[in-house]
C-alpha cells in the first residue's frame, strides 16, 4: 500500500497524477498537511473521484516553545525540538493510521514535517522505499543536497536554526530509502540526482480523464464571474511571497504598475500567492480600485485549462510554478514573461536557480520567442507591448512593430531578437 503525503494544492494534483497514472495497481492513502492555503474544494474534488482509499487531513503541529520542559538544559531546548515534534504528531497518527503499513511513500522531498510523517510510517513497516514527488521549478532546480537536506527560506534566522535543528537529521535517517522521483519534464532534472526518474504525464481531457476532471472541479468554488474576468483580460500577473518582505513587494507593486500602463487596466489581473496568509490580504492594496486582484484560494492551473484561448495569454512572474507548468502540465505555450532580473537580489548576487529554470523553459518551448526576460523596466515596457501586439513603448513616443490579427500575433524573430538584447 502507498502512502501520498501533500502540504500545498501543487502537491496534491502531483501525488494523485502519480497515483492514478503510475502506481494505478496498489492502493493508496493521501496525507494532507492542512494549511491556509490548501483548497478544501480540490480536496473535495479528488474525494469524489475515489482513487483514494482513505483521505486524512491533517492540521499542522505549532510547538510552544516557551513551555517546552528540559529542566536544567531549559536554555537549550531548541535543540530537542525533533523529539517534541515527533511525539507531537506520532500522537496524531497515532489516532488515525494506527498500525498501518506502506510499503511505497511518495512526498515533496524531506521538507516541512514530511520526515515525522515518514518517522511514523517506518516504525510499522519492515521495508519501504520513498518516491520524491515533482513541486515546480524547486523539483528543477534544486540539486541532491537541496532535495534531500533542504533549509527553510521563510521566517526570521530563528525560525529557520529552529526547523533546521528539528528537521535535519531525520532527513539524513531517511535518505537511503529514496529510489525514484516522479516529474514532468525528468529529462530536466539536476545531474547529480541518481535516483529513478518516472515521467508523470501530461493533464489532458482524452488522454488523461480522471485527472482532467479533478483539475477542473477543484475550481468549482469560483463563480462564473471569475471565470469571465479571466476570459476577458489578456495580461495575468503573478505575485511571489518572499523572505525579503516589505522591499520585494514594493519592487513587484512597481513592476505591476508598469504592466497596467502597458496593458491598459481593464486587460490586467492579478493573482496573489497564497503559501503566505499575510502575502495574500495585504498585497497591492493600493491598486485594488484599479486592477482586478484575485485573492481567491484554488489552484490556478485549474481555471486556467478551462480559458478559452488561453494561450493568446500573457503570464508575468518572477519566476514561479505557475510560469512553468502550463507547458509541463498541459503541454501548452502561453506568452511568458520572468521578471527575476529587476529585483535586487538578482543584480547584487546573481541567482542561478532562477536562470537555470529560464533556460529550462527556453528550451522546453517550440516558439521560443513567446518567452522574454527583460534585464530593465524599460525592457519590460517593450517586451510587454510586442507580445500584446501593441506599439513599441518609447518614451512619449511610438513606433508601430506588430498588428494583431485574429488574437494571433505576427511578429519577426529579428525584431524579438532586438527586443530581449536590448539594454537600459
Amino acid at each position: 500500500m502507498i502512502a501520498c503525503f501533500a502540504w500545498t494544492n501543487t502537491q496534491i494534483v502531483n501525488a494523485t497524477n502519480a497515483r492514478i497514472n503510475i502506481f494505478a495497481d496498489e492502493e493508496a492513502d493521501l496525507y494532507v498537511r492542512m494549511g491556509p492555503q490548501i483548497s478544501e474544494t480540490l480536496i473535495h474534488a479528488v474525494e469524489l473521484s475515489g482513487v483514494y482509499q482513505n483521505i486524512y487531513c491533517v492540521d499542522p503541529v505549532h510547538l510552544n516553545y516557551n513551555k517546552l520542559k528540559f529542566g536544567i538544559f531549559r536554555k537549550f531546548r531548541v535543540l530537542f525540538l525533533e523529539s517534541a515534534y515527533k511525539k507531537a504528531y506520532n500522537n496524531i497518527l497515532n489516532n488515525i493510521c494506527s498500525g498501518k503499513e506502506y510499503n511505497r511513500i511518495i512526498l515533496t522531498w524531506f521538507y516541512a514535517e514530511n520526515v515525522f510523517f515518514v518517522n511514523y510510517w517506518a516504525k510499522n513497516t519492515a521495508k519501504f522505499s520513498i518516491t520524491f514527488l515533482d513541486e515546480g521549478t524547486g523539483s528543477y532546480c534544486n540539486n541532491k543536497k537541496e532535495m534531500f537536506f533542504p533549509v527553510s527560506l521563510i521566517g526570521s534566522f530563528k525560525e529557520r536554526l529552529k526547523r533546521f535543528i528539528a528537521e535535519w537529521r531525520m532527513s539524513k535517517k531517511y535518505a537511503r530509502y529514496v529510489d525514484s522521483i516522479c516529474m514532468y519534464r525528468p529529462e530536466y532534472c539536476q545531474d547529480d540526482i541518481d535516483l529513478k526518474k518516472i515521467k508523470i504525464p501530461v493533464i489532458d481531457q482524452k488522454q488523461n480523464p480522471t485527472m482532467y476532471k479533478i483539475i477542473c472541479d477543484a475550481t468549482k468554488n469560483l463563480d462564473s464571474t471569475h471565470f469571465i474576468r479571466y476570459e476577458k483580460r489578456r495580461v495575468y500577473y503573478f505575485s511571489t511571497f518572499n523572505p525579503e518582505g516589505k522591499t520585494y513587494d514594493l519592487r513587484s507593486i512597481e513592476i505591476l504598475k508598469i504592466i497596467t500602463e502597458i496593458s491598459g487596466k481593464n486587460a490586467v489581473i492579478a493573482k496573489i500567492h497564497t503559501n503566505s496568509s499575510n502575502h495574500a490580504k495585504t498585497f497591492a492594496r493600493s491598486l485594488e480600485d484599479i486592477i482586478f486582484i484575485d485573492r481567491e484560494k484554488y489552484i490556478f492551473e485549474g481555471l486556467y485549462i478551462q480559458i478559452p484561448n488561453r494561450t493568446n495569454k500573457v503570464l508575468i512572474s518572477v519566476v514561479s510554478t505557475t510560469a512553468i507548468y502550463p507547458k509541463f502540465m498541459f503541454n501548452e505555450e502561453p506568452y511568458i514573461i520572468l521578471t527575476y532580473r529587476l529585483y535586487d537580489t538578482y543584480r547584487q548576487l546573481g541567482v542561478e536557480r532562477d536562470d537555470r529554470i529560464a533556460e529550462i523553459l527556453l528550451d522546453s518551448y517550440t516558439d521560443k520567442s513567446r518567452i522574454m526576460i527583460p534585464n530593465s523596466m524599460y525592457e519590460l515596457k517593450n517586451m510587454l507591448a510586442i507580445m500584446l501586439g501593441k506599439e513599441r513603448y518609447v518614451g512619449n513616443e511610438y513606433d508601430i512593430l506588430f498588428s494583431e490579427n485574429d488574437g494571433k500575433i505576427e511578429n519577426s524573430n529579428s525584431d524579438i531578437e532586438k527586443m530581449v538584447n536590448m539594454g537600459d
